[in-house]
Order: C-alpha cells, then sequence, then structure tokens
C-alpha cells in the first residue's frame, strides 16, 4: 500500500533573504506533494519575512509565522511543530536547501518496523559539494540498527543533528522531546531523546539534504560560528542532556555523553585562543565532579593545561577522556565470582550487588541449595565433594579442574574474585597463569588460622583479604577491612 501521509516541514528563518528563494523552490519542486511548509521568522531584521509572505500568496501549503527573536532556532522550531498536521515531521534550515526526490526516497522507506529514518546529507559551498567526517562515521549504507543492541558509539553518531532526517510526530509526543530555546546544538537534544523512544533505525544511501557553509564571512550559520557565546551554549546543552538522562534513569549513557560529548566542543575552538574559553569548560569541570561524585577524568592536568594555553596537549588528553568512556561503556569488566558451598558460598553472596555491575558469572558446586540459583544468578556448577570419602573426593576434583580449564576459556575472566575454600584453588591458579587479577578473601570463620585454600592462593594473590587483624600474622600482606557482613 502506497505511503501517502502528509508531512510538515518545519524551516526556522533568521535574515537570510540571500538564501531563502532557494530552500523554498527546492521544497515547492518536491516529487512527494503531500507536505505542508511551516516557516517561523525568527525576529529578521532582512527581507526575510516579506519573501516568505510572497510564496504564501503563490502555495496554500505553506504557512508563515513571525516571533521575536530568541538567539537559536529552538523555540521557533518548538512552535512550528505546534503548528503542524502532518503525521511526519522533517526539519529544514532556512539557507538549506533539497534535492526534489528528498521526501519521496524517505517515505518509501519508512515500514511499521522503523520509527526514523535517515538519508545522506552532501555539504556545499554553492562550488563544491562534499561529505563531513561525520557523515562518513554513519557509515552510509543500507541498514537497519536495531537501538536496543548498538554502542553507545553509535547511538552518538545517531543523534547529532536532526536534518536529513524523517520523523514521526507520535514518537516526538512520545518522547517529549522538544528543542531546547536560545542555545546551538539544541538539534543534538532533540535527537538524544527522540531516538531514546525509538526500536529501529533505517539509514539509507540517498542524498535528502544540502548544507550549506556559507562563503560570507558576515554572514554565517550557527554551524560555523566559534564565540564565546556558542561555545558556550554548546556546553549547556550538553549539561541539559547528561542531566536530563540521569532523570530519566540512562546513567550509563549519561557518563557516556559527560565524558564523550564534550570533546566536539573543544574540537571547534581550533585556531582560537583556549584561554578566552578556559572559564567554560572549567565550569563544566566542576559540573561533572558535582553530578557524578568524582573528578572529571584528568581534571587537574586540564586545568594546568588550559591556564598555560597549550591547546596541542590539551588535545591528547580529551583523546584518552574519549577513549575512556568509549571503553567504560562498551567493555564492562569480566569478573567470575567462585566459591564452595556453605559458608563461603554465604559469605560470597554478601557481594550480590555488585554482580550487577559486571559481565559477571558465579561458579560454586551443584547441590540441593544451589540448584535453584539458575533462576537468580548467571551461574556455572562444579562437583560437590567431600574430603571424608577420599576415593570420590579425587575424582571429583580432578574433574573440576578440568572444568575450571572450560570455564575460564569460556567466561575468559578479567578478575576472579573467591571467598574459598578448595573448589576455588584450581580457578585462581589457571587465572594466574594467564595473568589475571586473584582477588581472595579470608573466611569470616577463621581468626586464629589460615585455611589451607588461603595458605595455597595467598602467594598468587593480586589482593588478599582478611577479615580479623590478627589473621595478618599469617598474611603479612593481605589488607584487612572489615567484615563481608
Amino acid at each position: 500500500m502506497k505511503n501517502n501521509k502528509l508531512i510538515s516541514i518545519i524551516v526556522p528563518v533568521y535574515n537570510v533573504e540571500k538564501y531563502l528563494d532557494e530552500m523554498i523552490i527546492s521544497v515547492l519542486n518536491q516529487t512527494y506533494s503531500n507536505f505542508e511548509l511551516i516557516m517561523v521568522d525568527d525576529g529578521s531584521t532582512d527581507n526575510s519575512l516579506k519573501i516568505m509572505k510572497k510564496y504564501k500568496e503563490i502555495d496554500k501549503r505553506i504557512q508563515v509565522y513571525s516571533q521575536e527573536n530568541d538567539g537559536a532556532p529552538g523555540k521557533a522550531r518548538n512552535y512550528g511543530l505546534e503548528k503542524s498536521r502532518g503525521e511526519y515531521i522533517y526539519y529544514l534550515d532556512a539557507d538549506d536547501y533539497l534535492p526534489s526526490k528528498t521526501l519521496e526516497i524517505l517515505v518509501k522507506n519508512y515500514n511499521k518496523d522503523v520509527d526514523l529514518v535517515i538519508g545522506r546529507t552532501i555539504w556545499t559551498d554553492g562550488a563544491t559539494n562534499w561529505y563531513p567526517l561525520r557523515e562518513k562515521k554513519l557509515s552510509y549504507k543500507k541498514q537497519i540498527i536495531d537501538l536496543n543492541k548498538c554502542s553507545y558509539y553509535t547511538f552518538e553518531k545517531l543523534s547529532y543533528l536532526c536534518s536529513g532526517r524523517l520523523f514521526k510526530k507520535e514518537i516526538i509526543e512520545k518522547a517529549k522531546t522538544i528543542f531546547p530555546r536560545k542555545y546551538s546544538s539544541q538539534d543534538t537534544y532533540f535527537s538524544v531523546f527522540y531516538n531514546l523512544n525509538c526500536k529501529k533505525i533505517k539509514i539509507i544511501t540517498g542524498e535528502v539534504y544540502y548544507r550549506r557553509e556559507r562563503k560570507d564571512i558576515n554572514n554565517k550559520s550557527q554551524v560555523q560560528i566559534v564565540t564565546l557565546k556558542s561555545i558556550y551554549g554548546r556546553v549547556e546543552v550538553m549539561k541539559m542532556i547528561v542531566e536530563e538522562l540521569l532523570k530519566r534513569g540512562y546513567k550509563n549513557l549519561a557518563y557516556y555523553y559527560a565524558n564523550v560529548g564534550i570533546n566536539s566542543n573543544f574540537n571547534r575552538i581550533k585556531t582560537k585562543k583556549f584561554a578566552d574559553f578556559k572559564d567554560i569548560f572549567l565550569n563544566y569541570f566542576k559540573f561533572y565532579s558535582k553530578l557524578f561524585n568524582k573528578k572529571f577524568l584528568s581534571t587537574k592536568i586540564l586545568e594546568r593545561e588550559i591556564r598555560s594555553q597549550r591547546k596541542n596537549k590539551i588535545r591528547s588528553y580529551i583523546n584518552l577522556i574519549e577513549k575512556m568512556a568509549k571503553g567504560k561503556m562498551k567493555n564492562i569488566k569480566k569478573v567470575m565470582f567462585i566459591s564452595s558451598v556453605g559458608g563461603h558460598l554465604v559469605q560470597m553472596l554478601q557481594l550480590k550487588d555488585l554482580f550487577t555491575n559486571y559481565k559477571y558469572v558465579l561458579v560454586t558446586e551443584k547441590t540441593d541449595i544451589t540448584n535453584d540459583f539458575h533462576n537468580k544468578y548467571k551461574i556455572e556448577y562444579l562437583l560437590y565433594g567431600s574430603r571424608q570419602y577420599l576415593f570420590s573426593y579425587v575424582f571429583k576434583f580432578t574433574f573440576n579442574i578440568f572444568k575450571s580449564i572450560f570455564l575460564f576459556l569460556k567466561y575468559r575472566p578479567q578478575v576472579i574474585i573467591t571467598t574459598g575454600a578448595h573448589t576455588a584453588v584450581p580457578m585462581c591458579y589457571i587465572g594466574w597463569l594467564f595473568r589475571r587479577k586473584i582477588i581472595f578473601i579470608e573466611s569470616f570463620a577463621k581468626r586464629t588460622s589460615p585455611t589451607l585454600s588461603g595458605r595455597l592462593v595467598y602467594p598468587i594473590a593480586t589482593t588478599f583479604i582478611v577479615q580479623w587483624e590478627t589473621m595478618k600474622k599469617y598474611y603479612s600482606k593481605a589488607k584487612y577491612w572489615g567484615w563481608i557482613y
């Protein structure tokens, strides 16, 4: 069935008389004709409003509204959305223009399983066309991205602007997302919270947008401007994104944006004197420290370098921050928690609140008590054996050694944490051979004498913890941090 739904094209307009005719004509020449063009004048002081009214008289699909200047296109876009009647929303800047098949291409690629269609943007200065680096990073091949499975890096690249995209109005309303007023980069805020309400996003190879880089140095676009005001606005929007993500329960994504998202604002400064902008970023570091209760990565070094105006040094640290933030989001540590049953397992389960902070697996012996643990934890079982029955114990212990090797290779933990006893010893030595971190917690029951498993693991443990200070008599390099209970 042919998709012929109404598309609302929303255009904020401010002092673009030089480019306005080309933009409007490119819309009116669309091969897909079921659209309304909503233009909101943001207090222009040139002939922009007069030009818009001229076209309104020619084509009844055009609506024109006017408001006082708000300093950025956010308010005008929000007003245009209020006035829109379409099921689809398309945002267009007044100094840009469209290929004739833009709407046709985008609508054709929508289906019931897709919540957003993204086409390709071409940058132009009127004489030369090119694809910017960010467009290349989206890897423009026809594909559908599952938002429940994509990395934060991919999500960020999908969410930095709103042009060249066909949105569903129902999702905009569901997401309760608007454009922040008065600041640059408000389209990033809008896109982030729209995309969080999508299940699948479709990327297509079709060219659907011409973004203009103005040659007129006295009339640059918002994208080209690098001033104290513009950088301040971009940083403020990033702070708004981080705070709203935390408010909506996306803690890890907020942490990612707090570290990585700020990076683009450092890049924009380019040849400008970095010291002119230092107060903006120092203020951001304080915001970050307060919000996450920790120092911004490399904050002290960054502050020192900002004051000394050594921008190249700063860039190296910002690049490091970006790598660290990505690593934290995408490469959560793999941790194996292993212990025998009984009191050892009871003590291990005191750490259960830590399990979900990692890619974890719990390893213990299979008994009637632990048989249903698979309903609560990600778990693997070893054979239960008692040293009272020596013959069967030797057989089961040998079996557990081979199974421990199998489990280690299956999960490849970076850290092994154990509360003992004999069941855990082979795994600790396997981990040690592969240079993994071994954390051994000596039994709470042992106050005046060491356990056999403790004596065996102590020489290879990265960290050895005792629960009674008296036990440091036997383990001189052990850490005493109190009880596990």
